[in-house]
């Protein structure tokens, strides 16, 4: 039998995220000798790409960040008005397994032929993601298409069987991989850069509202400091939409000089090493 051929698709590949990372230590640890992957992003970001091996293809994208937003608003309404005119643009029609990486906002159809095994991820608490019972109801019945979902954590995969019974058999619980040895050997590096050098304590996270709790972050830290006097800064290494609503949620509690945004770090493992405390 020849190598099995293998469609991982993501609304993005290039913004510098867990989900890239995750991604990427998943195809690079795939057999070489039964696999040929191809990864599809819809959106190109400039954070760059993660390693991936030889059998491994990265797709064209959809479309870019750097494109007019008319453009953009265009090609957004002609992938969710014309879904299967997109995918005929982006992929072929000869793949043995599809894998939506990112489910809570599908950028892609999968094929229609029926012999396609169709897998999706979720990464995130669905009652977090989507507040509205009728867009839980709406992914229920997508998911409801596919052969098998896969969770990241137990709580994750209990959550979703209690909202979707009848989604329990075809549910599969896959922590997020990790490849120690060369986390390790990253956590090595040298940092230029005059945070680096003071104590500091650390958190890592896309910069967004909606899936993350700045407020409380930003809130918690300065009640920290007012209590117990600490000198460390706190650094938050990531990027995302929200960066300005967030410098804001810092200046109006006066932590200008205690809170710093670094944005998008391609290697966070020497700051992780380095930090007094990691803040998940």
């Amino acid at each position: 039998m020849g190598k099995k051929k293998i469609l991982f698709f993501m609304w993005s590949y290039s913004l510098g995220g867990g989900a890239e990372k995750i991604l990427s230590t998943i195809v690079r640890n795939l057999p070489k000798d039964k696999y040929e992957i191809d990864i599809l992003e819809i959106e190109h970001f400039d954070k760059g790409y993660e390693p991936v091996s030889e059998n491994v293809t990265i797709l064209k994208p959809f479309q870019s960040y750097m494109q007019p937003r008319w453009l953009r608003a265009i090609l957004w309404r002609l992938r969710i008005f014309f879904p299967a005119l997109v995918r005929k643009l982006l992929v072929k029609d000869h793949y043995d397994i599809e894998v939506s990486f990112t489910i809570m906002n599908p950028p892609l159809m999968f094929s229609k032929r029926k012999d396609v095994k169709k897998i999706a991820w979720i990464h995130a608490s669905i009652k977090n993601w989507y507040e509205k019972e009728s867009r839980i109801a709406r992914l229920g019945k997508r998911l409801q298409q596919y052969d098998n979902i896969v969770a990241i954590c137990d709580e994750m995969k209990e959550e979703t069987a209690n909202l979707f019974p009848f989604l329990r058999d075809k549910l599969l619980r896959i922590y997020n991989p990790f490849n120690f040895d060369r986390i390790l050997n990253l956590s090595e590096e040298r940092i230029e850069n005059k945070y680096y050098d003071e104590d500091f304590i650390v958190a890592i996270a896309r910069l967004t509202t909606h899936q993350k709790d700045f407020p409380t972050l930003i809130k918690g830290f300065k009640k920290a400091k007012e209590l117990s006097n600490i000198s460390e800064k706190l650094l938050i290494l990531g990027d995302g939409p929200d960066r300005e609503k967030i410098e804001k949620m810092i200046k109006d509690e006066n932590m200008e000089k205690d809170i710093i945004l670094l944005g998008s770090i391609k290697n966070p493992y020497p700051w992780l090493k380095k930090a007094k405390l990691f803040v998940h």
